[in-house]
């Protein structure tokens, strides 16, 4: 779905033909040692639930096996960061 208040979701992002996207799941140095793991656990698992709902369109790539695989199947190819 076409959201007007976000600079970027995934019809904007076909429409400008964007084929692959890096996400970093990044945490603030204000959260130390455990608290920013955690932090990051929770973006990890917010990026899967996401990719999850829009599977029809999002691929994840772990390797490039799965990045040829998205690009075959004309799947935006979404590569995580830590």
């Amino acid at each position: 779905m076409d959201n007007p208040q976000a600079h970027v979701d995934i019809p904007k992002m076909k429409q400008g033909h964007v084929n692959g996207v890096t996400v970093s799941l990044w945490s603030d140095p204000i959260f130390k040692a455990e608290g920013a793991v955690k932090r990051t656990q929770l973006m990890l698992d917010f990026a899967k639930r996401e990719l999850e709902a829009n599977r029809d369109a999002l691929c994840l790539a772990l390797n490039p096996s799965d990045l040829k695989q998205s690009v075959a199947l004309g799947k935006i190819t979404v590569l995580l960061g830590i």
